[in-house]
């Protein structure tokens, strides 16, 4: 964990921490879900070989806490990413910030959680499976910018899972080759391939919030890069397509105030209506 420091007045800032170990035995699972209107960011991972996600929180004053939150995703054949030796794949918000979608290679499969960015806690497991009732055991995943749809990647194709109908599509001539998945600010989600396919090309959806009969449209030969292109695509957390300004979370539950003894109760309150966030500072 590095710790930047901003120092409003003369827009300087430095790094004050580095280097620091949160937790131990976690797997490649990373994401985090911030806005640019606040100061708070959550980070989950999760820990390798058992049901516990990690929680941290990051605010302007650095990292307020690390959680563990055990949450049982099991697949259907037996208990999940608990049994998982290596868990390879990915972690993923929704630009709402009330969903977690995971996916990773058996036997983690792919499966979304409730999440409440106000506290922190994650609930309410639901396992996504194929068109054809198998777990999906994936690498890549990514919401819709509208949050109606989810696309998931592994050797047996692109799946899109519709949260409002609870039903999974195959995109035909996706087998076997893509990786990483990514929201671009155009709106649209780009897709990596396989390193062996030493391909190119991104993968492009580009119309996202539509269904595959609607007229998604995947294009596999979407954007040239020139040299072949790798398994990973970098997130962007602060960055949502689909929202015409920056809109702030409150923290309702945790860190306890650096100067709140932790025994002491007190009240918060203000008489203002022309303001549409207040931080007490």
């Amino acid at each position: 964990s590095d710790v930047y420091k901003r120092q409003v007045d003369n827009l300087l800032g430095e790094v004050v921490s580095y280097d620091s170990l949160l937790m131990q035995n976690t797997n490649e699972m990373l994401t985090a879900y911030g806005t640019c209107n606040s100061d708070s960011t959550w980070v989950i991972s999760h820990e390798k070989g058992s049901s516990n996600f990690i929680v941290i929180l990051v605010t302007g004053d650095g990292v307020e806490s690390v959680t563990k939150q055990s949450v049982p995703t099991p697949n259907k054949w037996n208990s999940g990413i608990s049994i998982s030796g290596t868990g390879q794949g990915t972690l993923k918000f929704n630009t709402a910030g009330t969903m977690l979608a995971m996916t990773g290679s058996y036997p983690i499969g792919s499966h979304i959680l409730d999440f409440n960015k106000h506290t922190g806690i994650l609930s309410n497991p639901i396992k996504i499976y194929s068109d054809k009732s198998y777990d999906i055991n994936g690498y890549g995943v990514e919401f819709s910018p509208d949050d109606t749809k989810l696309y998931i990647t592994s050797v047996t194709g692109l799946y899109q899972y519709n949260l409002s109908t609870n039903t999974t599509d195959l995109v035909d001539n996706t087998q076997d080759k893509l990786a990483g998945i990514e929201t671009g600010r155009d709106g649209k989600i780009y897709l990596g391939k396989l390193v062996q396919k030493q391909d190119p090309y991104l993968g492009v959806i580009e119309n996202p919030n539509q269904t595959l009969s609607s007229g998604l449209n995947y294009n596999d030969q979407g954007l040239f890069l020139g040299g072949y292109v790798s398994l990973c695509m970098p997130q962007d957390i602060y960055w949502v397509s689909n929202k015409t300004s920056c809109e702030g979370f409150e923290i309702t539950s945790q860190p306890v105030p650096k100067n709140q003894c932790k025994r002491e109760s007190f009240t918060l309150s203000a008489s203002a209506s022309n303001y549409e966030t207040i931080k007490w500072k």
